[in-house]
């Protein structure tokens, strides 16, 4: 029976306290839900219950337990037969290029026969329900296909103990779901689970534990907490628009693929100037080739136009300057170290430096909970406080377009309000057109002028959003 534990721990880095006096145990059957506002220290838990420090940074002040042994010391391939931790970005842990690759790498290192490899493989693709990806390129996945991708190969590795941080966060809702029954399938079975979410909506009915981190420590919650915790969401519905008047981007005839997999055929379709757009659907519909082919970065045939213009008539370096990106993986848009340098590059180049005024940019700065991390560096951030620097970064450039892929992933509740409410006010400011991709929509309807959920029939306006 595989226990990991740790008692009274203290971690800091860089000499700064980040929890303190945590105590816990996951044990065999145990489906623990772990919650907590962003930047609270979640994953810093999860990343010293992995093992992973001291040795990649941090310092404890006790050691963590598997099985009564220090897991630092535990050699990595041993270590990963019995814990497994899965990462909110899960393109950061995979080394090869095909999905089928990166499986036997991780398994060769396990010094696995070649028969257990393909029995493993096998077992665990149709677990996670992603058999047809086998073959597939990473690079062309969606980032909910690669979280299962990332899953699939942590049951290949047999690990007994499994962490999760944030894993659902570009997950579509239907396949959230059946990840949930699996994660708690696995629980049945004798395994341990520890996942942090901030979306707490199918749980209440899986879940043994909930603790969460407040004040740099941990507690369990208690059953009051628990139950204001799970309370269930209502579809929301936009204000009707029935027409589209002034047009941002114009589709006529327009088909993308992914590689050779056609995902929008001989589409027609109008986007509105000026509002703020959310696109939803499921995984691996295309959500994010369709917003890098509006950057200009993804091929197309038909004719795309922006303010009646093709794009490909525009020229490259004027058009990149209409049109922003805010990629899914906040680390993917750094160019420099510290949070001051980041903020100040962007207002150096943005098209409004009478509106983003210093005093402006504070009083944003302590709406997304960011004060007092000016010094610190973007890789010390947490993955939620990196994802509103992120959009901060791009709203201060402020592109006539503003093209959003999952700029809510990863964030609390009380984020995503003040990130949807800077996101409205300064495009209402600078008459801006925003066209985000969101799985997380609990609570935006308000912010929100259109809806066009892009499913296998193409992409088409609705009013609920779900």
């Amino acid at each position: 029976m595989t226990i990991l534990k740790t008692s009274h721990l203290d971690i800091k880095i860089d000499e700064q306290l980040i929890l303190k006096d945590i105590t816990l145990s996951i044990q065999p059957g145990q489906f623990i839900l772990l919650v907590g506002e962003s930047g609270c220290g979640k994953s810093t838990l999860m990343t010293a219950l992995a093992g992973l420090y001291p040795k990649y940074g941090g310092e404890l002040s006790e050691t963590v337990l598997l099985n009564k042994h220090n897991i630092a010391t535990i050699k990595a391939n041993f270590r990963s037969r019995k814990v497994a931790m899965l990462f909110q970005h899960p393109d950061q842990q995979f080394a090869m290029d095909r999905v089928e690759d990166e499986l036997i790498f991780s398994l060769e290192n396990l010094s696995l026969s070649k028969q257990d490899i393909d029995k493993r493989i096998n077992e665990a693709l149709i677990e996670v329900g992603i058999e047809p990806l086998r073959h597939s390129d990473l690079a062309h996945l969606s980032g909910g296909e690669l979280q299962k991708v990332a899953l699939a190969e942590t049951l290949a590795m047999g690990a007994e103990i499994i962490l999760l941080d944030e894993p659902f966060a570009a997950v579509d809702p239907v396949h959230r779901k059946e990840l949930q029954l699996l994660l708690k399938k696995l629980a049945d079975r004798g395994h341990g689970i520890l996942v942090s979410d901030h979306d707490t909506s199918g749980y209440q009915s899986l879940m043994t534990d909930v603790f969460r981190i407040a004040n740099k420590t941990l507690y369990q919650a208690g059953k009051n907490e628990i139950k204001d915790m799970f309370n269930e969401y209502s579809p929301q519905l936009l204000q009707v628009h029935n027409t589209v008047d002034e047009l941002s981007f114009n589709m006529v005839d327009v088909t993308l693929k992914n590689g050779i997999m056609p995902i929008l055929k001989n589409s027609d379709f109008k986007w509105a100037k000026n509002k703020i757009t959310l696109i939803t659907g499921p995984n691996g519909i295309g959500k994010s080739s369709l917003l890098l082919t509006f950057a200009r970065l993804h091929d197309f045939q038909g004719t795309l136009c922006y303010e009646e213009q093709s794009i490909n008539n525009l020229p490259f370096k004027k058009y990149a300057r209409l049109v922003g990106l805010v990629f899914q993986n906040a680390m993917n848009q750094f160019l420099n170290i510290t949070v001051k340098e980041e903020l100040e590059q962007a207002r150096s180049k943005s098209r409004f430096k009478g509106y983003w005024t210093e005093d402006k940019i504070s009083k944003v700065i302590d709406r997304l909970n960011l004060d007092g991390l000016s010094e610190h560096s973007v890789y010390e951030l947490s993955g939620g406080q990196q994802k509103k620097l992120q959009l901060l970064i791009m709203i201060v450039i402020s592109p006539e377009i503003l093209l959003l892929d999952e700029p809510l992933a990863g964030l609390d509740k009380m984020s995503i309000q003040h990130v949807m409410a800077t996101i409205k006010e300064v495009a209402d400011d600078l008459h801006q057109t925003v066209i985000m991709i969101s799985h997380q929509t609990h609570g935006i309807a308000k912010y929100v002028d259109y809806h066009v959920h892009f499913d296998t029939s193409g992409l088409r306006y609705e009013e609920k959003i779900c």
